[in-house]
């Protein structure tokens, strides 16, 4: 009798969990947060509820006491003999105030980190409430780089977005040697602060829970079409992460098998948006 295969999982480290946001759908992609963090104790107890398997650390990341509580986590991987592939929520202060710990984390597996850059525009970081700056963010990047592991960052595109400003969106990207990038329409989710406060109408259904996956453009855009906003966050995958560039330095780095698992992904999402360019909702 043939015995069946079983499927190996990434694990993961989040180092900003908002209340488990940023882990949804992880699981059913091949990944497990084994460990989280969040600053305030009532959002950690609801994430510990949500994800009863995830080892909750409640506090601020940058304090010494969570610090030493992240060592422990690598001593106890040492202790246990353990060796496997990582990849990690962090933010850009985070990793700028902690090179050492970073590099730490990189040396017990971590391959890569999830940043949430947001914006490259001071006032758009501002508006999201961001406690990083410009000047942080490209540092984050470039400290990650320096030290030989990948960067995937998070960067939302605004309402009254011009071609222009995708323009520059690319530009800054591309300043980066290995630009992986998700961008996503800002969303006011249903339940948050932006959303009670959202001054642009909204032009899709709050039950077209389908919608609201932060990929669809849920508003109407002020300087554009929807079909040209959906055009321009797709030429600025093609000119970023998926390039002739970074498409040889995906397949150089993680082998043939990932590259194609990646390229069928990519072309997924490709058709996605291009059903929406055609038809808009």
């Amino acid at each position: 009798m043939k015995s069946k295969s079983k499927k190996v999982k990434l694990k993961g480290l989040s180092l900003f969990a908002n209340v488990g946001v940023a882990e949804a759908y992880l699981e059913s992609i091949g990944v497990d947060i084994k460990i989280a963090n969040e600053l305030l104790p009532e959002r950690a107890r609801f994430y510990q509820d949500v994800y009863p398997q995830t080892k909750m650390i409640c506090g601020d990341i940058t304090n010494d006491t969570v610090r030493d509580r992240i060592i422990e986590f690598c001593k106890g991987l040492d202790d246990r003999g353990i060796k496997k592939h990582y990849i990690a929520y962090a933010r850009a202060d985070y990793i700028t105030k902690n090179e050492d710990l970073i590099i730490l984390l990189k040396n017990h597996g971590f391959d890569a980190f999830f940043v949430g850059i947001e914006s490259f525009k001071k006032e758009e970081l501002n508006e999201f409430s961001k406690q990083s700056t410009v000047e942080e963010n490209i540092k984050a990047i470039n400290i990650l780089e320096k030290n030989g592991l990948q960067c995937y960052s998070g960067l939302i595109v605004a309402e009254d977005w011009q071609k222009k400003d995708f323009d520059t969106l690319i530009e800054y990207l591309n300043s980066f040697e290995h630009p992986l990038v998700n961008i996503q329409p800002i969303t006011p989710m249903p339940g948050t602060p932006l959303y009670d406060t959202y001054k642009y109408p909204i032009t899709v259904a709050r039950d077209d829970y389908a919608c609201w996956d932060m990929a669809h453009v849920i508003y109407k855009p002020v300087k554009m079409s929807k079909r040209r906003y959906y055009y321009h966050i797709v030429r600025a995958y093609i000119k970023t992460s998926a390039n002739k560039k970074q498409r040889k330095y995906i397949k150089q780095k993680y082998g043939l098998k990932i590259y194609n698992r990646v390229k069928k992904g990519a072309t997924k999402i490709f058709f996605q948006y291009l059903k929406l360019m055609i038809f808009p909702k």
